[in-house]
């Protein structure tokens, strides 16, 4: 016999004999699932005792459980009706009235249970539950509460609660309030430490907010939980990628996958971890195989473009933008990203529409903001630039953005070009990034184990994302190349995304290469504490790409700030600048965190670039005309710069100015510049605009048309001063009061042209039509230039270096000194 016919047996035995309870064998059915039999006994019963309250209850409640509310609230509130001070009726009642969708009701009729039976931790719960179907979170918190006050051992009160903690959390992160979120999803697992998703969903927002480690450790916890969650390992691998631990994340995608084979998600975040890993070729074949499986998917869309920018394909990564918005038009990041590879084609103007596009759709993109600011700064808009810096730090700041040190060193390189600051606002500035950015800094590392011997040989490291074709590489690689190994052993941390010819010939001469573009802050400044380096030597100050908060990290026990930014780091941690008499003299204004270390002569070395034609005659001779001419960075062209320089046009009538500058091969950028002379009554026709040439050799060319350069204040030439007198070209330069205007000056006056250098706009203008007004010492001037240059210090390497080397001991000895004391020890304040 089988079960059913058994209970159809019972059905009737019970029906017929009166020694057997029919309520009890019904609800014995009802508890063993037969829904059937035990219908038919209530049904039954009622035939004979219509006025039933406990089986019109019973009834109600598996009609229910049967999906028929609308006939288990008719029963249970004629059982109500009966019986109406049973708290459990109105809890039954409560239950169908929330599966017909009357929650209003369903609400009164459990606060009526309440009220007849203010502990049943039950309908506390049910209470709970409808109140969070409404919205009313904070009612149902409230009553999810009293329910584990009731009964602490309540499973479904505290699972309920870290449920709807959860959802508060989820809901903070869809606001953009990830930092609210996280406190939401740590009260979810203080009330239920068993539920995953909370664990999983606190590992998002803690992402969001730039604390990785702990948002890796979130999605650890959801795993254990959840080991066959395939979303939380491939969270886990995401997070494990910003990290830079590729071998964990890796590991953690490729387990989702196992579980997943067919998540576009985890093949997105493997796509991802190899564009970081510098692998964007195997990153876009990764991101067509997830395109393959989800050919509609606007993430892998999305990331194929951008592994196509990161590979140099910007022109590809252009369409893919495109497609991804033709797609999703409201995608604040493709339109930023957009912008990106429209910078890269040098259409800045576009790429600034793009920005702007991207902050209309996302006001709070603090990236889209950042890049809008850089290219006003490149086309010579500064307040314009500053002031969506400045916009941008505040809204890093207010995200946690560990991108937010960065944001504040672009907004202080730019006020370096700006001539409406003085020495005392640059000053007060670099001392808000340290106090903002630079944590308590100032002491010695307290795992330091650097052997403090005053003569032994020392370990020098180089930390540059410029070890590249750019103008930093010209400058580092003479002392790289003659730097004495029986004395020092060097190290280069490069951070470089994409290397070129550049970067092989100096990972050539350099005896230790570490790549470095894909490590975090911690783990570059935990990677040169095990390589032992005794003095870390940065060559980006506040430029682009620098590594300022490795050093904040103090991972070396001298830290020297060198090159690629001529102004106070600001650091409280930078031991040491190292400079030259002429950048700052002993009666600079400047403030310096950091000691002075002078050079003698100038503080650079500069390897000339071999692809540099031969100087050609003087330009003049055969124009008939003076063509004054300047190749630097249009952020450095200021308007009082124009004023100058259009003062020096009027005063040598019929000369000409040429221009070569990467933003002037935008055509909107050149009107710009156009309309900035034309307001100082220089017309269009004595301006010649040229952009951005790729071939150093027809670049230097270029100054074979240029018979005076004119440079640029207060952030005045470096190597475009140099190149210039390379190339037999006389640079007039006005002196400032801080560093970067005095960067000419140092060149000129190693090269004994100091008299080339003005502290006074009137001198400068009378200085260039003394040389327009007397060709042949011009032409004498342009056929020695390269070889005095070429003799002087300027370029003698050996010499330099053993200078450069000089300084390096000294420092060294100093700390060994310094050693005898156990007292940590704060690096001093520039002396005078």
């Amino acid at each position: 016999m089988t079960a059913r016919s058994r209970n159809q047996a019972k059905t009737v035995a019970a029906a017929n004999n009166p020694m057997i309870d029919p309520l009890a064998e019904a609800v014995d059915l009802h508890r063993a699932g037969d829904m059937d039999a035990a219908e038919k006994l209530y049904r039954q019963i009622l035939t004979r005792t219509h006025d039933h309250a406990d089986v019109l209850h019973l009834l109600g409640v598996l009609e229910t459980q049967r999906g028929q509310a609308t006939d288990a609230v008719a029963h249970i509130e004629q059982a109500i009706a009966i019986a109406p001070n049973a708290p459990n009726y109105h809890t039954s009642l409560g239950v169908a009235l929330r599966a017909l969708g009357r929650r209003a009701d369903a609400a009164a009729a459990y606060r009526r249970a309440i009220a007849l039976d203010p502990k049943s931790a039950d309908a506390h719960v049910n209470l709970g539950n409808v109140l969070a179907d409404s919205g009313d979170l904070d009612g149902a918190i409230a009553a999810y509460q009293r329910a584990r006050a009731l009964n602490p051992g309540a499973n479904k009160a505290h699972r309920n609660l870290a449920g709807l903690y959860d959802r508060q959390g989820v809901d903070l992160q869809r606001a953009g309030r990830p930092h609210d979120a996280i406190a939401r999803h740590r009260a979810a697992i203080d009330a239920c430490a068993q539920h995953s998703d909370a664990h999983h969903n606190l590992g998002i927002a803690l992402q969001a907010t730039g604390r990785l480690e702990e948002a890796a450790a979130a999605f650890r916890a959801a795993i254990d939980l959840d080991p066959q969650a395939a979303v939380s390992h491939c969270n886990l691998g995401q997070v494990l990628t910003e990290i830079g631990d590729y071998a964990g994340a890796e590991a953690a995608l490729r387990q989702a996958l196992a579980l997943d084979p067919l998540s576009t998600e985890a093949r997105n975040g493997l796509g991802v971890l190899l564009e970081s890993r510098g692998e964007a070729r195997a990153a876009i074949t990764t991101f067509d195989s997830a395109l393959t499986s989800n050919p509609q998917n606007v993430q892998a869309h999305y990331n194929r473009a951008h592994a196509l920018l990161k590979a140099g394909d910007a022109a590809n990564a252009l369409l893919g933008f495109d497609s991804v918005i033709a797609i999703e038009p409201g995608l604040a990041k493709a339109h930023s990203n957009r912008g990106v590879a429209l910078e890269s084609l040098m259409r800045f103007e576009d790429a600034a529409a793009a920005y702007q596009s991207a902050l209309s759709l996302a006001p709070a993109l603090m990236e889209a903001r950042n890049n809008l600011a850089g290219v006003y700064l490149l086309q010579g808009r500064h307040d314009e630039a500053e002031r969506i810096y400045r916009e941008a730090l505040v809204l890093s700041q207010e995200a946690g953005s560990p991108r937010a040190a960065m944001v504040h060193s672009n907004l202080l390189l730019a006020m370096s070009y700006n001539d409406a600051h003085d020495v005392a606002t640059l000053a007060a500035e670099h001392g808000r990034w340290q106090a903002l950015h630079g944590g308590i800094g100032g002491t010695m590392v307290a795992d330091c184990c650097n052997t403090p011997d005053p003569d032994r040989r020392l370990r020098i490291g180089y930390v540059s994302a410029d070890f590249r074709g750019h103008a930093v590489s010209f400058f580092i690689s003479p002392l790289l190349r003659m730097h004495d190994r029986t004395k020092v052993d060097v190290y280069c941390y490069a951070d470089v995304h994409n290397p070129d010819d550049v970067t092989a010939q100096i990972r050539g001469i350099t005896d230790v290469w570490r790549d470095t573009a894909a490590l975090s802050h911690s783990s570059l400044a935990d990677m040169i504490r095990a390589d032992g380096i005794d003095i870390l030597v940065d060559l980006a100050g506040h430029t682009n790409g620098n590594r300022l908060p490795v050093f904040v990290l103090k991972p070396a026990p001298i830290q020297v700030s060198y090159l690629g930014d001529t102004m106070t780091t600001g650091l409280t941690v930078m031991d040491y600048k190292m400079t030259d008499a002429h950048i700052t003299p002993p009666d600079t204004k400047e403030s310096f965190t950091e000691v002075l270390a002078t050079l003698p002569d100038s503080f650079a070395c500069y390897a000339p670039p071999t692809e540099a034609p031969e100087v050609g005659p003087l330009p003049a001779l055969a124009t008939g005309q003076i063509t004054f001419g300047c190749f630097n960075n249009l952020a450095k062209v200021t308007t009082s710069v124009i004023a100058l320089w259009s003062a020096a046009l009027h005063a040598v009538p019929g000369s000409r100015l040429i221009l070569k500058a990467k933003a002037l091969t935008d055509a909107a950028t050149r009107d710009r510049l156009i309309e900035k002379f034309a307001s100082c009554d220089i017309g269009g026709d004595r301006l010649a605009l040229r952009g951005y040439v790729a071939d150093i050799g027809r670049h230097l060319a270029a100054y074979n048309e240029i018979d005076i350069a004119l440079d640029t204040f207060p952030y005045s030439g470096g190597t475009t001063t140099f190149e210039a007198l390379w190339m037999g070209v006389p640079v007039i330069s006005l002196a400032g009061d801080r560093s970067t205007a005095r960067l000419s000056l140092s060149f000129l006056m190693t090269a004994g042209l100091g008299a080339l250098a003005t502290t006074d706009p009137s001198a400068f203008v009378h200085r260039a039509r003394e040389l327009a007004g007397n060709l042949p010492r011009l032409a004498e001037i342009r056929g020695k230039l390269r070889q005095r240059v070429a003799v002087s210090p300027l370029c003698d390497a050996t010499y330099f270096t053993r200078n450069v080397e000089d300084l390096y001991r000294a420092m060294w000895r100093r700390w060994c000194d310094a050693q005898q004391n156990t007292t940590p020890r704060h690096p001093q304040g520039a002396t005078a």
